[in-house]
């Protein structure tokens, strides 16, 4: 707890706001905004708790756990079934993970006897196999690919030649240009293609033949643990508030305001800005330079894989638009 609040000091003695540049300024966001989060987790940690407040922050805690627990059952996952870890499947289905309303939360019990059901809402935020069975028929008439095949050669058309291969990417990718959700082949992944029935079978045989990997149950489970594990610590936690939490947590806000309006002036004469800004077709003031500017620390370290990078609320650009950008502008 004292380390917590040591590391959080030392950051706002550090900060020097008038000599950071966008970048600078970005990372010190970040890094302030993480120190706060600990802060002030430890804050309500050694505090007495009421079962109501107790489970409201649990819920709050769950939810934002539950993204990463999701994101974990999901990698799992496809370690099993190598064929969804390229990025036409994998990208969006861990996209829809950082969806809020993926996560259906419902209360059970009372008091301190509280727990929890969950139920990710796949098929309504990632879409369903019927979608996903119109999609790949749109896609087979885009392709001109003719009905009345014969099942068995169709089947070992598609493991030899096409499986893994240009076509295979092309065609996954067209598939999901199709349909209307994100991920609507997710059940394929977590009920297994051997258990599923599509509307486009035409009567061959599925490849890869794979059983389920049951990653949503694992998650709703995993994330229903946390939530009991979360509310029994705060249930057992004690002691007083802290005046050099309620200190510390108030410069760090101060601190961070701050940072954001500083941010948002240099933004504005940033070139890597205004060449997304023209690149996705919008303004500087619309875009989130704190994503971008992390974003583009990531692709230099080698830590990104998504093929779109969201530099702004609802605005994306391709990653290799995005690089290009980063390495015409570097200087941010």
């Amino acid at each position: 707890m004292k380390e917590a609040l040591v590391s959080l000091n030392k950051l706002l003695s550090d900060v020097k706001i008038t000599k950071l540049n966008l970048k600078d300024a970005v990372i010190a966001k970040a890094r302030v905004t993480e120190a706060l989060s600990i802060v002030k987790k430890a804050q309500r940690a050694s505090r007495p708790q009421d079962a109501e407040v107790a489970y409201k922050e649990a819920i709050k805690l769950t939810m934002d756990q539950a993204p990463h627990i999701y994101a974990d059952k999901v990698a799992d996952a496809v370690k099993k079934s190598t064929e969804y870890a390229y990025d036409q499947f994998l990208s969006p289905l861990l996209d829809v993970g950082w969806e809020d309303s993926l996560y259906e939360i419902l209360p059970v019990g009372t008091g301190w006897s509280r727990g929890i059901l969950v139920r990710l809402k796949m098929n309504e935020i990632a879409g369903d196999i019927g979608e996903y069975a119109s999609a790949v028929q749109s896609a087979r008439d885009k392709w001109k690919i003719k009905d009345g095949r014969d099942p068995k050669h169709a089947s070992y058309w598609w493991r030899k030649k096409i499986y893994k291969g240009r076509r295979y990417f092309t065609t996954i990718r067209t598939r999901l240009e199709e349909a209307n959700n994100p991920a609507p082949f997710w059940s394929l992944l977590n009920d297994g293609s051997i258990n599923v029935k599509m509307s486009s079978d035409i009567g061959g045989t599925p490849y890869p033949a794979r059983g389920g990997h049951h990653f949503v149950q694992q998650t709703e489970e995993a994330i229903r643990k946390f939530f009991n594990k979360t509310f029994a610590e705060l249930r057992n936690s004690g002691g007083e508030d802290n005046p050099d939490f309620t200190y510390a947590i108030s410069e760090a806000e101060k601190l961070l305001a701050e940072l954001q309006s500083l941010i948002d002036k240099l933004s504005t004469d940033s070139e890597l800005m205004q060449g997304i800004a023209k690149a996705v077709g919008t303004t500087v003031s619309k875009l989130n330079a704190s994503k971008i500017i992390i974003a583009a620390e990531r692709i230099k370290s080698g830590d990104i894989f998504t093929s779109r990078v969201v530099v702004g609320d609802g605005k994306r650009t391709r990653t290799a638009t995005f690089i290009r950008l980063v390495n015409q502008f570097g200087g941010y």
